[in-house]
């Protein structure tokens, strides 16, 4: 099968039949036998199938499923033309597709630190994910068991909604911040480690602007400080990284926000 399918991208020279067979190929994707032959396919277009990818993830009409493995394709694409069609997707009314869309765009731009993400929308992004809560969080059972099976071994049980909505959020914050200690941030917060989790907050308070700290706080279950702290963010992500590794904090593990596939 899969190799039928490669075939069906169209090896011959014409640009506009493989355009024709990569159209042909996107339905599949909601077909749970053949859609990762077709995912694996379609990101062997790379860039050139951008357009047509974000005319699929972005159409309402499309099935829910193939908007959220259109995303999962869209890994393939490091070009800024899909960071900003991903942005746009993140206000899908599917928290699936938006998941999807935040993991891609999370991983693309670590590929290419050159592509631009524009802070105010993902920020805003964040906001509204907070303000919905957990009841717009959560998943098909077909979408939640593949996210489920993302974490591997090291989930002990499934992810409650949740805790796929923070993991999300955390994503998101991601693109917009420095990278690893937003990820280290993440992981102190759910740790038994109080001091850790001291700092954390801390350095949350400090780099992220009011009215994304002010709807993340009561997820998190502490209230807002009352005062700015006085440490700098750079002196809070090197206090962060430094006791997160004497904590035991594996790169692997960290690497958890951002599921594999």
């Amino acid at each position: 099968m899969s190799s039928t399918i490669s075939s069906t991208l169209g090896e011959s020279a014409g640009g506009k039949g493989r355009l024709v067979s990569r159209h042909s190929l996107i339905p599949l994707l909601a077909n749970t036998t053949v859609f990762l032959d077709v995912v694996r396919a379609l990101r062997r277009s790379g860039p050139r199938a951008t357009g047509q990818l974000l005319d699929a993830l972005l159409d309402p009409r499309q099935d829910v499923a193939i908007r959220r493995r259109v995303a999962r394709v869209l890994r393939g694409s490091p070009v800024q033309r899909a960071a900003d069609g991903l942005i746009q997707a993140l206000a899908d009314p599917r928290f699936e597709v938006r998941r999807e869309c935040a993991l891609t765009l999370a991983r693309i731009t670590q590929r290419e630190p050159s592509l631009g993400v524009r802070r105010t929308e993902v920020f805003a992004a964040v906001v509204r994910e907070l303000g919905n809560g957990v009841a717009a969080w959560t998943m098909e059972p077909a979408a939640a068991a593949d996210a489920d099976a993302a974490l591997g071994d090291d989930a002990e049980q499934p992810q409650t909604p949740a805790e796929r909505g923070l993991a999300h959020v955390f994503t998101l914050l991601s693109t917009a911040l420095e990278r690893e200690p937003v990820q280290t941030a993440y992981w102190a917060l759910l740790g038994d480690d109080a001091a850790l989790r001291g700092t954390a907050l801390e350095y949350l308070e400090n780099v992220l602007p009011d009215d994304v700290a002010r709807a993340l706080w009561p997820h998190l279950g502490v209230r807002a400080p009352a005062i700015r702290p006085a440490r700098s963010s750079q002196a809070l992500a090197q206090e962060l990284l430094r006791t997160g590794d004497t904590a035991g904090f594996s790169r692997d593990a960290l690497k958890k926000i951002l599921p594999r596939r």
